[in-house]
């Protein structure tokens, strides 16, 4: 885009064998930090066009040192259309790298980004970008994109509600696919990616969800989890590999149907037993104030639960959907234990929060307000260890709403300190100015 960078710069420098990132802050920065920048523009909406809906951190495309980010903005307009499209932005200045623009009109094209691990054989993570096309129902499709240099490697129909990747020892890469249909059965494909094969597989058992497992990296490890309510409703942990059924891993953590409706699936080991524990988070929970539980690998008991409230009555008014994002930041407070940041992006006013807690013990660690109507924690990545305290950094998404009517208006991509929660970096919807919806024409003499 040809434009200074915004609130400064990531430097890199290299000592040896080793990259230390350090954050330049400019002298017009420093008169204008990005919290500045953020209450002068979140409500200078320019037609809401879902901007950071999902974000995703990816390789070093452009080769200064720094890992560049993939943002979906579903709503954007291209070519006089609102057909969505994912950016490709450089993590050191955020100009444009890439543009991967959707295809159907008004089919929300970069509803969902996700890593699929190195499909192509280019050294470069490729991505699955998923769409949210309520017109086109029977056009809906997942597309999977090259991770490099953004070119689509195959187009899949069908509505994916999950997607999870597998090494084949015969096969090679393979992508899992689950399709929800009619009366909660799922449906599984398995997309063979160099060949295009395809082989149709179901699971038994009716379900309420079904989300791929990630490691600590934020990387597909193979498994799924689905919460089964058939005779014994519970929790299962499935091998991609064994479809059929799966043995039962966990009880749910309520009884209400708002429980047993898992969004994010995380393995690590918080209770350093050599077996990597399961950590669940709940949005829906508890009329949508969310919660996390952290079960043991070993034992498949409870560890730990994580709340944003324990008072039952602050509980009540709390709609923060806690757990709608989640990752692994590693050891912020050095106690030998990974930690956990939890995203709550809804609440009565709409800030969203995200939070840091002790996996050993639960402890906040700190925490982020995002400020009135901001959505804060809708998604988020890790990134690396930008400014070289041990700890990666997160990149967040940010998709502010109107008050009337609950529409989308401006996006951002912030930037967070892994270890403290400080804000380091923001990128607004309003520096894609060419994404917006064209004005009308103006009328004669007006």
């Amino acid at each position: 885009m040809g434009k200074a960078p915004r609130h400064g710069s990531w430097i890199a420098v290299v000592f040896g064998t080793s990259l230390v990132v350090s954050v330049v802050i400019s002298s017009a920065a420093a008169q204008d930090h990005p919290r500045d920048r953020f209450a002068n523009e979140r409500w200078n909406a320019m037609g809401g066009n879902c901007f950071a809906r999902s974000v995703c951190a990816l390789g070093d495309l452009d080769g200064d040192g720094v890992r560049d980010w993939a943002v979906g903005v579903p709503k954007a307009w291209i070519d006089g259309q609102e057909r969505g499209c994912v950016l490709f932005l450089s993590g050191r200045d955020q100009k444009v790298l890439r543009r991967i623009d959707g295809e159907i009109e008004k089919g929300w094209f970069g509803y969902s980004i996700l890593r699929v691990g190195d499909l192509d054989g280019d050294r470069f993570e490729d991505l699955a970008v998923g769409v949210l096309d309520i017109i086109h129902s029977t056009k809906r499709r997942l597309t999977i994109v090259s991770g490099r240099d953004g070119r689509v490697l195959q187009r899949i129909p069908g509505r994916t509600t999950a997607i999870t990747r597998i090494d084949d020892p015969e096969r090679g890469p393979c992508l899992l696919l689950a399709d929800h249909h009619a009366e909660f059965e799922p449906r599984f494909s398995l997309i063979l990616m160099r060949s295009g094969e395809v082989v149709a597989t179901r699971m038994a058992g009716e379900t309420s969800a079904v989300i791929p497992v990630m490691d600590a990296r934020g990387r597909l490890g193979g498994d799924v989890v689905t919460y089964l309510v058939a005779a014994a409703p519970g929790i299962h942990l499935t091998s991609a590999t064994a479809l059929e059924g799966g043995t039962p891993f966990i009880a749910a953590p309520g009884d209400r149907g708002d429980c047993q409706k898992p969004r994010h699936a995380i393995r690590a080991d918080f209770d350093l037993d050599g077996t990597p524990d399961l950590a669940v988070s709940f949005p829906d929970c508890d009329n949508s104030a969310g919660r996390v539980v952290i079960y043991s690998g070993r034992t498949r008991e409870p560890l730990l639960l994580l709340e944003r409230y324990k008072d039952e009555k602050q509980k009540q008014h709390d709609s923060g959907e806690f757990g709608e994002s989640m990752l692994v930041l590693g050891d912020i407070n050095e106690d030998g234990v990974p930690d956990l940041c939890i995203g709550a992006p809804e609440d009565p006013i709409g800030s969203g929060e995200l939070r840091a807690y002790s996996g050993k013990d639960g402890k906040l660690l700190w925490s982020e307000d995002g400020g009135l109507n901001s959505n804060l924690g809708v998604c988020m990545d890790l990134l690396d260890d930008l400014d070289g305290d041990g700890v990666p950094e997160i990149l967040v998404g940010s998709v502010y709403k109107r008050f009337t009517g609950g529409f989308y208006a401006n996006g951002t991509v912030q930037v967070f300190s892994g270890r403290k929660g400080e804000l380091l970096t923001i990128t607004f919807e309003q520096d894609f100015p060419e994404l917006a919806e064209p004005k009308p024409p103006a009328k004669d003499g007006k």
